[in-house]
């Protein structure tokens, strides 16, 4: 039961949720291609933007942007109120070294300055 916040029930989560996270660097590993600026581009199910998408459990659990999860698996959690952004400027690359954090006024700022945002195409 999604809804239910019973603690012995959200501690059972947790450790699906750690053994899901194995998997989901090995996936996410696994559909990569290294490019020779060293960007991790993810291959599989991206957005009509570039970004990749990767599944992270039973199809109820959802999924989430690959550059996202990369960042997870090899820095951990991310703040509340940040995002992560592209150094590289590759939204297919997931290579931690390439990514960094920041609010989303600083994402959008960095899209401006790159000529990313919309109406600057």
């Amino acid at each position: 039961n999604k809804s239910c916040v019973n603690p012995e029930h959200l501690h059972a989560t947790f450790e699906q949720q750690d053994h899901i996270c194995v998997d989901v660097k090995e996936r996410l590993m696994s559909r990569l291609e290294i490019t020779p600026s060293d960007c991790w581009e993810y291959q599989q199910c991206k957005s009509k933007h570039g970004y990749g998408r990767l599944g992270y459990g039973p199809r109820e659990l959802g999924s989430q942007w690959a550059h996202i999860l990369s960042w997870e698996i090899h820095n951990g959690d991310i703040p509340l109120n940040l995002c992560v952004l592209h150094k590289c400027d590759n939204p297919s690359c997931v290579n931690p070294d390439h990514l960094f954090l920041g609010t989303q006024t600083e994402n959008v700022n960095d899209c401006i300055d790159k000529g990313r945002m919309w109406y600057q195409k």
